[in-house]
């Protein structure tokens, strides 16, 4: 019978560490309750045992650093929600093995796995050979006007301020991020789809026009523009 919480980490992971500290779910109630560590622990094992496909982002020597800011940054979202897991799952290092061609001391951290809202990641020190560009980005679907000022506020601080244009933006390390109301997406899918009616047709050209003169969106501009007022 596992009696610890961290034996049972070590038992499903085959000793991997899993730092809980980010977690969704309040510091306070991971330190009281038990059964919560269990619950957390159960839900990053499942998501990562589940996922297919994890989206790997090469760094040149600040994958730790950018796995806690992103992590931070999910955790703490106006609508982060406790049925999604959010956390640094695991930390790997560089051995003596193929330095030749890694050309990384042993020992310095190789790649770093984390989650941000159940979406696995892994954040891998490759080296200075290759850099983030528009080409891929991440959709953050937002609920109101207050998460898209919170995720702008947070993931454009200390980026490119050129690369701020439409609702995307690129943060410090240069990986893109498209900040948009989730309503909007229904609006473009209810009026640029095959066989919309006109009106909806018309709607989505306003609510595009107005979008693309802004940085940060205006979810509520957006949609007087989708509505004709």
């Amino acid at each position: 019978m596992i009696t610890n919480p961290m034996d049972f980490v070590d038992t499903q992971t085959r000793g991997t560490q899993i730092d809980i500290k980010y977690t969704t779910l309040r510091p306070t109630t991971l330190i009281s309750t038990p059964t919560a560590v269990f619950t957390i622990i159960l839900q990053i094992y499942w998501v990562m045992s589940l996922n297919k496909i994890t989206t790997c982002l090469w760094f040149d020597g600040q994958a730790e650093e950018a796995a806690n800011y992103y992590v931070s940054v999910f955790a703490n979202a106006p609508s982060a929600s406790p049925d999604t897991t959010t956390a640094i799952t695991s930390t790997t290092h560089y051995t003596s093995g193929g330095a030749t061609t890694h050309r990384h001391a042993p020992g310095s951290i190789m790649t770093v796995s984390f989650t941000l809202q159940s979406h696995p990641f892994v954040a891998l020190n490759g080296g200075p050979e290759f850099k983030f560009n528009e080409a891929v980005s991440f959709h953050v679907h937002c609920e109101d006007q207050t998460e898209i000022d919170y995720f702008w506020d947070k993931l454009s601080r200390d980026g490119d301020e050129k690369k701020r244009v439409c609702g995307w933006v690129a943060d410090k390390w240069g990986v893109s991020w498209q900040v948009v109301p989730r309503k909007y997406l229904g609006w473009v899918e209810k009026g640029a789809k095959e066989g919309a009616e006109e009106k909806d047709k018309e709607g989505v050209a306003r609510a595009m026009e107005k979008m693309m003169g802004m940085k940060k969106l205006n979810e509520g501009e957006i949609r007087e523009a989708f509505e004709g007022k």
